[in-house]
């Protein structure tokens, strides 16, 4: 048994709030709808549809399962042929860029590095 202060009985809370709702809330007229709340909830029930099922979200295994299966649909890549040069055939460009770079710099007075 609970001592009679409710304050230190694990269900007292619960018992007040379930008098408050029965003998307050419940019981009075509600001003805009003039009807007690739970018989228009009564009311009401009769009409309201049964709750969806649980959602049980999305399986991995059996998805990742199918993707494992089944082999994906890919085409053939076209091959594109890159030359091979030692780096030391870079080397002529090099003075081409180094002048052209100078001259740019030159004519607008080194506003390139800003």
């Amino acid at each position: 048994m609970c001592p009679s202060d409710s304050d230190k009985c694990p269900w007292g809370a619960n018992a007040e709030v379930m008098d408050w709702l029965d003998y307050t809330a419940n019981a009075r007229i509600h001003q805009t709808l003039l009807q007690k709340p739970f018989d228009l909830l009564a009311e009401e029930q009769l009409h309201l549809l049964s709750l969806p099922k649980p959602y049980n979200g999305i399986h991995p295994l059996k998805a990742m399962s199918k993707s494992i299966t089944q082999k994906p649909i890919t085409k053939p890549k076209q091959r594109v042929h890159i030359p091979e040069r030692d780096l030391q055939s870079y080397d002529e460009f090099i003075p081409a860029a180094v002048a052209y770079f100078l001259t740019y710099s030159l004519i607008t007075g080194g506003a390139s590095w800003q």
